[in-house]
């Protein structure tokens, strides 16, 4: 019997985007992002990009389901807005 594997689907956008996501500290790739074949679990989610300030967050993605992350990046200090 093969074993049930418990794994979701995490989307993951920001604006703006073309930001580098990462999960648990390890390279993603960039916004937007769709991450299939998840493992069930939480999950540190950084997304990075030059000129603005980094999102942190920790997020659940639950065993067959989707969860969709959106973040709104702010200018850093000093940044033309």
């Amino acid at each position: 019997v093969p074993a049930h594997a418990f794994v979701g689907t995490l989307a993951v956008q920001s604006d703006p985007d073309g930001a580098a996501v990462f999960i648990n500290r390890q390279p993603a790739g960039m916004t937007p992002l769709l991450l299939e074949q998840l493992s069930a679990g939480s999950y540190a989610v950084w997304i990075e990009r030059k000129g603005f300030q980094r999102w942190t967050a920790a997020v659940l993605v639950p065993a067959d389901s989707l969860t969709e992350v959106a973040a709104k990046l702010q200018p850093e200090a000093g940044e033309p807005r």
